[in-house]
């Protein structure tokens, strides 16, 4: 199951960030064969960053709950708040995957 996860940082943790962000890339590389896509959320402005989403491959919420608690960001206490949802690849990269009911594909959907 793809789940999406959607992230804030808490104010004034920058520096905490940063003193991770490398041991959080090393996490993210390791689980890299999960993750259908990754990264960070910006202010406004672009110049800081203020949190993230990923959108991952796992068997349970609770395997996906476990990837986030497991993050180094959130080992570091980064995080205002953490939602987690099942997601479906409805439309990736340029190819529309659900059948709309005019579609020879519609009867076999679960859609």
């Amino acid at each position: 199951m793809y789940v999406a996860i959607f992230f804030q940082d808490l104010p004034g943790t920058a520096a905490r960030r940063q003193a991770v962000v490398s041991e959080h890339r090393k996490y993210m590389e390791a689980r890299s064969s999960q993750v259908l896509a990754a990264g960070a959320t910006f202010t406004d402005d672009g110049k800081a960053v203020k949190g993230g989403s990923y959108v991952i491959s796992v068997a349970s919420m609770e395997e996906a709950r476990a990837f986030v608690d497991n993050d180094p960001f959130t080992k570091a206490g980064l995080r205002a708040f953490v939602t987690i949802q099942p997601w479906i690849k409805a439309v990736f990269d340029g190819q529309f995957n659900i059948p709309t009911d005019d579609s020879p594909l519609y009867a076999s959907s679960v859609a």
